[in-house]
């Protein structure tokens, strides 16, 4: 498959305690610090960086901790309730390093820079990801435009939230690979604009064979 015009969406659940990798500490610390980054490989372009950052309202740490606290309480919550009027099986709380966050990688083939409006791609970027989760009731807590690195991108860091339901973990908000699989199918609609594709689906291709294996 050609790869000089994809559009790319990755997403990646965090943990809120800890300071490993995986860890909203983590994500949020290569942020702060990106322009001391070892992955610069275009210093020129740095200025160009805080053309995205005014886009959300930027949360620290301690006030992402802050709200996944309180969301968790709600989420808590409404697992009591549902335990009270149900004998079995029993659900589990939510812990408190578990993933309540996550972070997103939106990008595209290195050889498409330079083909359309970065800026009007910034804000496409923003509606889609509003759309898919914002305005679902998950909170954007971060969306970064990158323009020093090899690649172009823009990163962002969402609290999970679902407002109907009370629950706030990733997992509940992403699904599985399926879903992950349908968000990049959206995804790639909305990038046809710029001339960038989807490229292959891991997810589908794997389907495929599972579904031929168990027809043999």
């Amino acid at each position: 498959s050609d790869k000089r015009d994809k559009c790319i969406l990755r997403i990646t659940k965090l943990t809120t305690r800890g300071r490993g990798k995986g860890s909203l500490q983590r994500a949020l610390k290569h942020l702060d610090k990106h322009d001391k980054s070892a992955d610069i490989t275009r210093p020129e372009l740095s200025h160009l960086n805080r053309s995205a950052t005014a886009l959300v309202e930027k949360y620290p740490y301690k006030k992402c901790v802050a709200l996944c606290d309180e969301l968790r309480a709600e989420h808590n919550k409404t697992i009591d309730e549902w335990n009270a009027t149900h004998d079995k099986p029993k659900k589990r709380h939510l812990q408190r390093d578990a993933a309540q966050c996550f972070e997103g990688l939106l990008s595209f083939s290195p050889e498409m820079e330079g083909q359309f409006d970065i800026n009007e791609w910034v804000k496409v970027n923003k509606q889609f990801i509003k759309d898919e989760f914002s305005s679902k009731g998950c909170k954007i807590v971060r969306f970064e435009l990158h323009r020093d690195e090899s690649t172009c991108h823009l990163s962002f860091i969402a609290v999970a939230h679902d407002p109907h339901t009370h629950r706030s973990c990733a997992r509940d908000i992403l699904g599985g690979n399926k879903e992950l699989s349908e968000l990049q199918d959206r995804y790639a609609d909305q990038m046809k604009q710029f001339g960038l594709t989807r490229g292959v689906s891991r997810y589908k291709e794997y389907d495929s064979v599972r579904k031929k294996a168990v027809a043999a």
